[in-house]
């Protein structure tokens, strides 16, 4: 019986009625090799709904930590994205992309269930209980983009509406959230100051001290981004 320990319906509908719905008339949105990305007000729904199937990857992990990076690069300002970061601290396994754009475009419970199925269907317990998915976590960063702090907390909502745990890094680059989920999950220091560290360390192993003194002023223009934070870390721990 797939539905044994809390169940399918019942988490179907705790998804669906935790959060915004897809709106009406609109086109479906596919997750890619970037992600989801689009208009910024188009991603309303979208945005919580990766917050659920994080959590959910999370479980499906052994509650190893799965990331969720709010940015669209480069795309213009008036746009923004979402991706998913596994365990390892690459790119969301190609299998899951499908539940992805599932989930994101589910327009009723029952949609929702059938998403549930498919990533269920193998467990013979059925779906996790409230209890388990507890033990989930997902960690979460975004870019510099006005819609960012907003479509940050439909994720953090997601991941609420499963009942798992968040990591919020908040203003952080695409790479600095991949290395926190890599950490995490080998219970290494994760935080934005051991990022840098590391990175610095590695690269005055590198070069040496002594040629790393003697190297000429370098001016980078991180066109406002959220690179821009980053870079001013790296220079404090580089000395």
């Amino acid at each position: 019986d797939i539905a044994r320990g809390w169940d399918m319906s019942e988490l179907a509908t705790a998804i669906f009625q935790g959060g915004p719905a897809p709106e009406e008339g609109k086109g479906d949105i596919a997750y890619g090799t970037a992600g989801f990305r689009a208009r910024a007000e188009t991603l309303t729904c979208v945005m919580y709904r990766v917050g659920c199937l994080a959590s959910l990857r999370s479980f499906t992990q052994n509650n190893q930590s799965i990331g969720v990076v709010v940015t669209a690069s480069h795309n213009p300002e008036q746009d923004n994205g979402v991706k998913i970061v596994d365990p390892s601290g690459g790119m969301l396994e190609a299998s899951w992309e499908g539940h992805a754009t599932r989930m994101a475009n589910a327009r009723s419970p029952s949609d929702v269930d059938a998403v549930l199925a498919a990533i269920f269907h193998s467990r013979s317990q059925g779906l996790p209980s409230v209890a388990e998915l507890s033990a989930s976590q997902v960690v979460v960063g975004m870019d510099t983009r006005k819609s960012s702090p907003e479509h940050s907390s439909l994720v953090k909502a997601g991941v609420a509406a499963c009942g798992a745990k968040c990591l919020d890094l908040g203003l952080s680059t695409t790479p600095q959230v991949h290395w926190a989920v890599m950490q995490l999950n080998k219970s290494l220091p994760h935080t934005h100051e051991d990022y840098h560290e590391h990175f610095a360390k590695a690269y005055l192993d590198l070069l040496g001290a002594d040629r790393y003194a003697q190297l000429p002023p370098l001016t980078v223009d991180c066109a406002n981004g959220v690179g821009a934070l980053s870079m001013q870390g790296l220079k404090k721990a580089l000395g």
